[in-house]
């Protein structure tokens, strides 16, 4: 077999090729099956979290998945500030968060966008 540019490559049992922009190395499927591992998410949307250092509590509002596999979550403190105003929302690593309870909010399937099942026209 041959890629794009007519070198040859040779399929190894066992073994997926990735392409993006060209041939890139073959990665065995227990390699795969590690990187979906790496990428699942610790914390769920609407859980509370805490800040193992600084003990900042609130609910998770946002998971952020980073190139380098790095889990980045968007908290939200529940909170009002001194002055009676909602406080800012902070980013925290996720080795950095401890689960406080799980799914404090729950989550709403419809988020309000287009109908999935309308059909947009050009009129």
């Amino acid at each position: 077999m041959q890629d794009r540019e007519g070198r040859r490559v040779d399929l190894i049992p066992k073994t997926i090729g990735v392409w993006l922009f060209g041939p890139a190395p073959l990665q065995t499927i227990n390699e795969l099956e590690e990187n979906e591992r790496m990428n699942e998410f610790k914390f769920d949307v609407g859980s509370t979290v805490k800040d193992t250092i600084t003990g900042f509590e609130g609910v998770v509002m946002a998971r952020i998945q980073w190139l380098n596999n790095c889990n980045t979550y968007r908290v939200q403190p529940r909170d009002l500030d001194k002055d009676g105003k909602v406080q800012d929302v902070q980013h925290f690593d996720e080795p950095q968060l401890a689960l406080v309870k799980t799914k404090a909010i729950k989550n709403h399937p419809f988020t309000g966008g287009p109908d999935r099942g309308s059909h947009r026209t050009n009129r």
